[in-house]
């Protein structure tokens, strides 16, 4: 406290000044105001929280917000992460050794990553949550690479001459595209076009099937020769070759 002050009584509150540096701002005018409550003029404290659930020791939270919906908590008691709009459900997510997570909103969907306060947790995943039932995995494992898609030369098209490798992933519904598999190649004969049959179905939460194929891969010192080295490839998304279904 400073010596001698004498206190500067306020007989109005006119509002909020933010001009200038602090020394210009009017007797009556505050530069910064926190948790008031305005009435003419004069302010008071903020009124209270009201309780709207009971949870145990919650040793992380984030706001989580959906367009055109109340802001919510995502908290974490112990290792499990709870919605606050139904805590009533239990967790949305549970994972052994969490005892921290860090969450970011896409599109309305809560990516969520559990971890220790310091680094991640071995053999875990990020996770998303679309703010109703349950946290599931954002990525998924892809197709098997055997056995292979259903191939022919169909009629006229614009498929070069040469050796072409085609391949599938699913996209799931967070929008990731899993690694591809279900390989399969065909030797063209030119301007052709190409029909894939016996295309994998992708495991629950798969909505929509993408389709990758290669330039020609015939190897130039001998012709029609390919080693069928599908990893090693240099892979394009097939214009409009993404089928939205798993069906």
């Amino acid at each position: 406290m400073i010596e001698n002050h004498v206190p500067v009584p306020i007989a109005e509150f006119n509002g909020l000044f933010d001009r200038g540096p602090d020394e210009a701002v009017p007797i009556d005018h505050f530069k910064q105001a926190k948790n008031l409550s305005y009435k003419t003029t004069g302010f008071c404290t903020r009124d209270g929280f009201v309780t709207e659930h009971i949870t145990g020791e919650v040793t992380r939270f984030h706001v989580y917000k959906i367009t055109g919906q109340a802001s919510r908590l995502l908290y974490l008691i112990g290792n499990a992460i709870y919605d606050s709009a139904d805590p009533a459900k239990g967790p949305i997510l549970s994972v052994a050794g969490m005892t921290d997570f860090s969450m970011e909103t896409f599109f309305d969907r809560a990516y969520i990553t559990p971890h220790n306060g310091l680094t991640g947790l071995p053999g875990q995943f990020v996770h998303y949550y679309t703010g109703s039932g349950y946290a599931k995995i954002a990525c998924g494992p892809g197709p098997a690479t055997t056995p292979p898609m259903g191939i022919a030369e169909g009629g006229a098209g614009h498929i070069d001459k040469g050796i072409h490798a085609f391949a599938v992933a699913f996209e799931t519904a967070s929008g990731f595209i899993t690694q591809p598999g279900g390989y399969t190649f065909i030797v063209t004969s030119g301007d052709k076009t190409v029909e894939l049959s016996a295309i994998p179905l992708g495991p629950a939460g798969t909505v929509a099937r993408v389709i990758f194929a290669t330039k020609n891969l015939e190897d130039s010192t001998n012709p029609g020769i390919w080693v069928a080295d599908y990893l090693n490839a240099e892979w394009f998304f097939v214009p409009d070759g993404r089928i939205p279904n798993n069906l």
